[in-house]
């Protein structure tokens, strides 16, 4: 997760500081990169979250949550 937030945002998910806080939470992906959609963002949030029963489970939770986000900017873009 923090791999793909760096990758995104350019930056550190608890910039400037260099280590995740259980108190604050990550600076919100979207609000660094605005092209990505707002799930996406979520996702992203969700995946690098401190506490760990509100983060992914495995990594099958994982890419359900990917595919629904793919399934709906299909939906937006091929409208039925």
């Amino acid at each position: 997760g923090v791999t793909m937030y760096e990758l995104i945002c350019k930056q550190y998910p608890w910039h400037p500081n260099k280590m995740p806080m259980r108190d604050r939470k990550a600076n919100e992906p979207k609000s660094i990169e605005p092209r990505i959609s707002t799930e996406f963002s979520n996702f992203i949030s969700k995946a690098i979250e401190t506490n760990k029963e509100l983060r992914f489970q495995s990594a099958e939770e994982m890419l359900n949550e990917l595919k629904a986000i793919e399934n709906q900017i299909l939906e937006i873009e091929n409208p039925k």
